[in-house]
């Protein structure tokens, strides 16, 4: 039998697929012999086949599934990597957060491998077809085995205090990096938390209400806010479905930062301003996502 990894690769080569509509399936329904169906049946899922151990269907967003297609994520909401659009295959599925895009929401996740081998959980929202809340067609529950799915088994906004403790107007941020780095599944050590410091001194001096109302961000309508400074398109893709949904609170803000500064750069020690000044030179900004 054909591994799932070289299934994929060759059927990645056909299907490139439009996004199709949501709708309620009472509105939906072809009627038969006159009568809709009933207003209490089942949204109607992503349509997926069976081949072999896992189950392929095809998800709607533009990319390559490198630099852009479907988002795979984490259980606490961090980009893990991409689906291309058209077919991929998936393991299982399991009901998680609700994530929605204007008058579309759904709450079932499957667990996947990304085009960058990194596993983790896509929406059911990004497939093509199906009703809002529509389950990936035939696809078995995961049961937990792969965890919980992003904003699933009680997260919902409250996995990390935003209450700064003790100390300068810098450190007393460390007990919400020190949690914010177990959600990003990193150690929170002293070097890497002091390299998280070196970014919240550089782009906010520790001011939570911290904005920058000049430079190119703010011109193009979205400036850089809270202690990592953050625009908002950035927090959108990198937030954690764990934390609130809220670019200035604190632990949100630097999770979705540090999110991206890692999937940008390749880890927290090489954001450009962290790299520079453990190098023993001066803070350089971020440079392009954030600021």
């Amino acid at each position: 039998m054909t591994t799932p990894s070289l299934h994929r690769r060759f059927a990645r080569l056909r299907g490139i697929g439009l996004r199709g509509p949501l709708v309620a399936v009472a509105a939906a329904a072809l009627a038969v012999g006159g009568f809709a169906a009933p207003a209490w049946a089942d949204p109607a899922p992503v349509p997926c086949s069976a081949g072999g151990s896992v189950y392929y269907c095809d998800f709607y967003p533009a990319g390559d599934g490198y630099s852009g297609g479907a988002p795979v994520e984490s259980s606490s909401g961090g980009l893990v990597g991409y689906l291309n659009q058209g077919q991929n295959y998936v393991y299982c599925q399991q009901q998680g957060g609700e994530l929605s895009d204007g008058t579309y929401y759904n709450n079932w996740w499957a667990w996947t491998d990304a085009n960058d081998g990194n596993s983790g959980w896509v929406s059911a929202l990004y497939g093509q077809g199906g009703d809002n809340d529509g389950a990936f067609e035939g696809v078995p529950n995961c049961g937990g085995g792969h965890g919980n799915p992003p904003g699933g088994g009680g997260g919902g906004g409250t996995a990390c205090s935003s209450a700064p403790g003790s100390g300068t107007a810098v450190t007393r941020w460390n007990p919400v990096v020190a949690c914010v780095l177990g959600l990003l599944g990193e150690p929170a050590s002293t070097e890497l938390i002091n390299d998280v410091d070196i970014v919240i001194a550089g782009e906010s001096s520790g001011d939570p209400n911290a904005i920058n109302d000049w430079d190119i961000n703010a011109q193009e309508g979205h400036p850089s806010e809270g202690l990592v400074q953050v625009i908002q398109p950035t927090f959108d893709t990198y937030h954690s479905y764990q934390l609130p949904d809220d670019i200035w609170d604190p632990a949100a803000n630097i999770f979705a930062g540090m999110n991206y500064g890692i999937n940008t750069y390749g880890s927290i020690q090489q954001i450009p301003g962290v790299a520079s000044v453990n190098a023993g030179g001066p803070y350089k900004p971020y440079v392009g996502g954030i600021r």
